[in-house]
């Protein structure tokens, strides 16, 4: 039934003609965007989670870090949330691109990564700020710009 085919796909069913877009969705967007500029290249690293996978990952580039994991830390990103996530980060010129595939609690030192600020656009459900780092409680899909 619809619960089997939940699973599936993109969009999740919703009764209308197109559907919800599911979380994957936002996060095969941002990759898209991601590879549209950037050479083949970065390490991938796959670490046994307590997923229902089994498995979660990290893969880093010179201008990326995007990690796949219910709860993470590093000097640049740490975060938590309540289901396996997303987190991907992305930066060049025009700041830190940020999305989160479900709602996380993320703390990000943006120096760590470039010559970025504390300034964040776009829609998240708070942000604090602790001397370098910021605390941003991102939202499922809701991009997010760091400069």
């Amino acid at each position: 039934g619809k619960r089997y085919e939940a699973r599936f796909g993109l969009y999740a069913c919703d009764g209308t003609a197109r559907g919800r877009p599911k979380p994957i969705a936002y996060g095969l967007k941002f990759l898209r965007d991601y590879a549209d500029v950037t050479e083949p290249s970065g390490t991938l690293v796959i670490q046994e989670a307590p997923l229902s996978i089994g498995a979660g990952y990290v893969y880093r580039n010179k201008n990326a870090l995007i990690v796949g994991q219910k709860e993470y830390t590093s000097e640049a990103l740490s975060f938590k949330a309540d289901q396996p996530a997303n987190v991907m980060l992305a930066w060049g010129p025009g700041g830190i691109r940020a999305l989160s595939t479900a709602d996380a609690s993320v703390t990000l030192d943006p120096s760590a990564l470039g010559p970025f600020g504390l300034g964040v656009e776009g829609k998240h459900g708070g942000v604090s700020k602790h001397g370098k780092h910021l605390v941003i409680e991102m939202l499922e899909g809701e991009a997010l710009t760091i400069k």
